[in-house]
């Protein structure tokens, strides 16, 4: 998960630099405890979500976040100078220089109370710009490290792990990719660099446990001797495969006639299929599959294997559109969000003109077909963050707006009142797979309050990531901004159906039902389940609606389509009303009724023999002929 590209980082770091006095010293002193009265968290019964939030003296930012199975999280991203997390733990002030940039790694337990963190600096400039989870529970985080460090010694040193080191002093910097446990202990790490600044697009793990890295590079890139090209003063992209211990694996390139930028994501399906959506400009090439932008910046999506480049498939207009975030889809292949300028063409789908900048969603199919788009917009600059998409089809959309906002029956007002592209509200929103908005709601104050990623507690509630430069009101919470821009995490619980089971983790989230009754075990519970048991044959004409599972009806197995299994369920396989176990056809023609006149002995079996061939109707397998 990627939050924060660490270009944004630096160029903040830059502004700042220009205003340090000359002579300034670096802090020497190691990171210092800092307390503070003030603690964003619910109480221990946690009924309305949580809030939790950082500052510090010029710019924090959440770039990743964990959930874990009980309840709390793990959080990832960068600070400049110095963090202060509102509670009882450890901040830090940055080894490097009073306006360097270092990481940090936090935990979060269930009601939103910071509960440790850890730090990681080199004498440079550092930070995590995405992490995820193996399997095991492994945390895997990806990073740069030694930014600015253009012809000087620099390593990063993670816990007792042998320093981490570029490839070469001339290189600008380099980028890690290291493992550690839930519990904060660094297990192995890996660099790599080349002789121009490099940085981390995304990081994904599959789910057969394999680590995927995008990174954004200029000039050639080498890994195990496999290359991916790239000119002196264009970025271009590469796919790193590593194995769960961080061996190498694969690496596939986008390569573009125009420099690329660091916004990318990766996905996977729920099937383990893999894919990378990204913007592309003028003509961009993955592996051997070429597409081209048909305005400004378009969006587009690479499907890929351990052997390459699928597929690949473009969208966009006479303006800029920009991907955001991606998800699995219920149905195959990944949604998207994202934003849009003046207008955007997504396979057979013409969106509307946008006011000022729009947000649209579209749904990519495994083999690359666009099989759903729509826009969603007010009368201001609205911005997509991040996107879930539950096993129901129902998406979560993350974003913010300087303007109000309606969905469906929902209106969302300006909180500021300023409609000038720098006083944003956050907001948050569900609609079901038929378009139908189900809540939504606004957050912040009269500030500049933006999203920067989305993900699903294990409780199954939506969590925020967000940054705010004033205070604010998120759900039931209140923020307390202190310092320039600061940072939180907001959790907000819903439960459409008020049946105590959060929508995130309910298999009915529209139909009370407490108890997640699931008979087939798929994505439905048997209170909203069209086919309770699974056979696929649909309640409304199933004669065993919660019968048998683990099969399904067919000619082999359900002779008369009732969705009785004729194996075991069924007593009368054909309808004929004579039970099997004295049918000697028991799979007869369907719709054949015995009676006394066409069945003297009541044996299942047709007394016709239409053809008269010897063979009655019932036993003859060409009965007309």
């Amino acid at each position: 998960m990627r939050l924060v590209p660490m270009y944004a980082v630096l160029f903040a770091v830059m502004l700042c630099m220009a205003f340090v006095p000359q002579g300034h010293q670096a802090f020497s002193q190691p990171p210092t405890l800092e307390q503070s009265a003030f603690v964003q968290h619910t109480d221990a019964n946690n009924t309305t979500g949580w809030l939790a939030g950082a500052s510090g003296a010029n710019y924090e930012r959440i770039t990743g976040a964990i959930p874990l199975e009980n309840g709390s999280m793990i959080v990832a991203g960068t600070f400049e100078q110095s963090i202060e997390f509102y509670g009882d733990v450890v901040g830090y002030s940055s080894s490097d220089s009073n306006f360097g940039i270092d990481f940090f790694i936090a935990w979060i337990d269930e009601n939103g109370t910071w509960t440790n963190t850890l730090s990681g600096s080199s004498e440079y400039l550092d930070g995590i710009s995405a992490m995820d989870v193996l399997n095991d529970g492994t945390i895997i985080v990806a990073g740069t490290f030694c930014d600015m460090s253009f012809s000087t010694t620099c390593n990063l040193t993670l816990g007792s792990l042998d320093p981490l080191n570029k490839t070469s002093d001339e290189d600008e910097n380099a980028v890690f990719v290291a493992a550690l446990t839930e519990d904060g202990d660094w297990l192995w790490a890996k660099s790599f660099s080349n002789a121009y600044q490099m940085s981390v697009v995304d990081l994904m793990v599959t789910p057969s446990n394999e680590i995927h890295l995008g990174l954004l590079h200029r000039g050639e890139f080498i890994v195990e001797n496999n290359t991916s090209p790239g000119t002196d003063s264009e970025e271009s992209m590469v796919l790193l495969g590593l194995n769960g211990n961080g061996e190498y694996l694969f690496l596939h390139t986008v390569f573009s006639t125009t420099a690329l930028d660091d916004n990318g994501h990766l996905c996977h399906d729920a099937s383990g299929q893999t894919y990378f959506a990204l913007n592309i400009f003028e003509t961009t090439l993955f592996g051997d599959i070429e597409l081209t932008s048909v305005g400004g910046s378009n969006i587009a999506v690479g499907h890929y294997n351990p052997d390459g480049w699928v597929w690949a498939s473009a969208a966009g207009g006479s303006g800029d559109s920009t991907v955001k975030a991606c998800a699995p889809h219920p149905n195959g292949g990944i949604g998207l969000v994202g934003d849009y300028l003046q207008n955007m063409t997504v396979g057979e789908w013409e969106l509307p003109n946008s006011v000022w900048v729009d947000l649209f969603e579209a749904h990519v199919s495994s083999t690359g077909a666009w099989m759903h788009a729509a826009a969603h917009g007010g009368n201001g600059a609205d911005h997509a963050a991040g996107v879930l998409i539950s096993d129901q089809g129902d998406w979560i959309i993350a974003g913010h707006t300087t303007g109000s906002m309606t969905l469906g029956e929902f209106t969302l007002t300006d909180r500021d009142g300023i409609n000038d592209g720098n006083h944003h509200d956050i907001f948050l929103a569900q609609h079901q797979s038929d378009g139908t908005w189900d809540w939504a709601l606004s957050a912040g104050g009269n500030g500049n309050e933006m999203a920067n990623g989305l993900m699903m507690s294990t409780s199954g509630s939506p969590v925020v990531s967000f940054i705010a430069n004033a205070d604010g009101t998120y759900g039931m919470h209140t923020f307390d901004q202190r310092q320039q821009y600061d940072m939180g995490l907001w959790l907000y619980e819903t439960d459409v159906d008020m049946d105590g089971v959060l929508d995130g983790v309910d298999n009915c989230p529209k139909i009370a039902n407490g108890d997640q009754s699931n008979l087939d075990g798929d994505a439905y519970g048997d209170a909203c389940d069209d086919d309770t048991d699974g056979d696929g044959v649909s309640n409304e004409v199933d004669d065993c609606p919660t019968g048998e599972v683990g099969w399904a009806a067919n000619a082999n197995s359900d002779h008369d389509s009732d969705g009785c299994r004729d194996l075991n369920e069924d007593l009368d396989d054909d309808e004929d009303g004579i039970f099997d176990s004295s049918d000697l056809c028991p799979k007869g023609p369907i719709g054949w009724i015995s009676t006394e006149e066409n069945d003297i002995e009541r044996d299942g079996c047709s007394d016709q023999d239409n053809d008269g061939d010897g063979f009655v109707d019932q036993a003859d397998n060409c009965p007309s002929e």
